[in-house]
Parts: structure tokens; C-alpha cells; sequence
């Protein structure tokens, strides 16, 4: 499984631009399937999704920027204990448009922030927890691809908030 997730990446890389598919959409909708997406049959917890009025149209590919949130959601909930709220929150600032994931995990250190967008980083205490190491480099790229960025505030036993910062 590593090598098709890490072989996705390198193939990412090497088309660049042309494999995405931009168009100006509304954000909205595709908060709104990603949310329901990551919601699991017999499991009460569900995203909470909080979307400002009058946010823009953005130049999007939906498919890639729903791909990079749902890794973003995924580690969320992964990190969080069952039934801790987890919140998708989209808001506008100034010429941009931010995406946060808010959590109360487990959090991280200032050093595992600083790691977090390593391909095939894991913190230690993610040891016992499924994953490639790759989902966040991988939003990374996919937001830089949208000409937009990402900024991780978190703190160990208080949770994360992951922004993401796409141009209006």
C-alpha cells in the first residue's frame, strides 16, 4: 500500500498542473460531501460544518481539494477520541479564503508540527494508528497546486487546527 500512495505522490509531482482540473465553483458543496463522506456507519461522530455567508467562488479542482481535506479529516478523527467533535470551518479574510479542521486530539509538539508535512513521517504515538505517512505532504502539494498554503496550530493534549489558504 505504501508504494501506490508514495507512486500517487511521485505522479503528482511529475504531471504538476496538468493534472489538475480547475474551475470556479462554490466551496460549499464540496465541504458538504467531504463532511458526509468521512462519516462512518454505526459511529455517532460526525463533522460539524460551519461555512461563513458570501464566501467567493474559488478556482478549484474539486476532486483534488476535496482529497486534501479528506486526509486532513481523516487524521482528525484518527488522533481524536470517539465522539470528540471535529469541525470543518470556512471563512473569508481579506483576498483569501481559509478551510480550518478543528479538533481536540491528542495535538502535537511544536517538532511534530515542524515534521508534519515530511513524506512518510509519523509521530511516535501514531505508532498503534493505520496510516502511510502521506496524506498530509500530499495536501500540501494539492494546496500549493490551487496557489494556496497551510498552517498547523496545535499543542499536545489540546487538539489541532489545520488551515488551509486558497485566493479568492
Amino acid at each position: 500500500m505504501t508504494s501506490t500512495a508514495g507512486s500517487r505522490t511521485r505522479g503528482l509531482v511529475a504531471r504538476g498542473a496538468q493534472a489538475f482540473a480547475f474551475v470556479r465553483q462554490p466551496l460549499a458543496p464540496i465541504l458538504e460531501r467531504v463532511a458526509a463522506e468521512q462519516v462512518t456507519p454505526g459511529e455517532a461522530r460526525r463533522v460539524q460544518v460551519e461555512v461563513e455567508p458570501g464566501l467567493p467562488e474559488l478556482r478549484l479542482d474539486r476532486v483534488k481539494i476535496a482529497q486534501a481535506l479528506a486526509n486532513i479529516l481523516g487524521n482528525a478523527h484518527k488522533f481524536s477520541a470517539p465522539g470528540t467533535p471535529v469541525t470543518l470551518r470556512a471563512f473569508c479574510e481579506k483576498d483569501r479564503v481559509g478551510i480550518s479542521v478543528i479538533d481536540r486530539g491528542i495535538g502535537m509538539s511544536a517538532d511534530e508540527v515542524g515534521r508534519l508535512f515530511e513524506p512518510f513521517w509519523r509521530a511516535d504515538k501514531a505508532s498503534e494508528i493505520p496510516g502511510s505517512g502521506l496524506g498530509m505532504a500530499l495536501s500540501k502539494e494539492i494546496v500549493q497546486f490551487h496557489d494556496g498554503s497551510i498552517e498547523v496550530h496545535s499543542a499536545p493534549g489540546e487538539g489541532s487546527v489545520v488551515t488551509i489558504w486558497l485566493p479568492c
